[in-house]
Parts: structure tokens; sequence; C-alpha cells
């Protein structure tokens, strides 16, 4: 499994348990508000082995994108799974990333898709710069400036 699945389970985990529907643009806009504050807490240590595309609406990992693309706008119902098995990130032993989780989820679980879509697109976001530039993928400083920024 790849560790943006087994991290989205672990997002989706807190929003099973919650009855908080999250859809997978909204997914997308999770798992990049938590990689955004996973890199400003660690002074900048890689979370994921993949890297975040610009698109449209904003960040997104392709693996993510395809794995729950049948959902469309619906709520996800079910884990990633591979070979029939769900995996998440160990929290307990990666106190950073439970932080970033904890913090991210707190603060972002009760918006919608299309707000967070909003929020990455603000003028000089690592989006933003991303676009303007043509690039392909976002760039990982300025994507730690955007969690400084979203947590402010």
């Amino acid at each position: 499994m790849t560790d943006s699945l087994a991290i989205s389970n672990n997002i989706l985990r807190r929003a099973f348990n919650e009855g908080i529907e999250i859809s997978p643009m909204k997914l997308q806009k999770l798992l990049y508000f938590l990689y955004a504050r996973y890199l400003h807490v660690s002074q900048g240590e890689h979370l994921l082995s993949s890297r975040f595309e610009v698109w449209k609406y904003g960040p997104v990992l392709s693996e993510v994108y395809h794995y729950f693309s049948d959902y469309r706008a619906k709520p996800i119902k079910k884990y990633a799974q591979v070979d029939g098995e769900a995996f998440a990130l160990n929290e307990i032993r990666n106190p950073l990333f439970k932080e970033a989780l904890d913090t991210t989820w707190d603060k972002w679980k009760s918006y919608s898709a299309q707000q967070l879509s909003a929020i990455t697109h603000f003028a000089d976001s690592a989006w933003d710069k991303a676009d303007k530039r043509g690039d392909r993928f976002l760039n990982d400083n300025e994507v730690r400036t955007d969690g400084e920024v979203f947590f402010e």
C-alpha cells in the first residue's frame, strides 16, 4: 500500500468514527492540509513518497484520486485496501504525524470540499504559485509555508 492511501485511512477512521462525510475531493484537501502542517512542524521532513499535483480544484495526490474516483462527489464508505486489508499509519509511533493529523482534523473537518478547495487557491499559496508557473507539482518549501498560514 502506498503511504498516501494509508494516511487516507487515518483520516477516514476519524470521519467514520465521528459520522462526518468525506468525499474524495474533501479527502484530497484534508490530505493536503495535513501534509502542509506536517512539513511545518517537522521542519521539512517528508511524510509522503508521492507529490501533490496542480489540478483545477487544488492539490491532488493522483493515486488517492484514482483509488476513490468511483465515489465521485459522494461520501467515501470504505477504507482503502490492498489484498483485502486496510492499513493506516501508526500514530503512536509518530507523534509529529499525530499532532499534525489531530490539528488538521480538529480545524478543518467541518468545512466542505468546496470551502477547502477555495482555501488552497488563495493568492500566493503553493498551489497558486505552481499554477502560475505552469508546474505539474507543488513545491514542498511553498507547501510548508502554507502549513504556517493555514494554522495561524
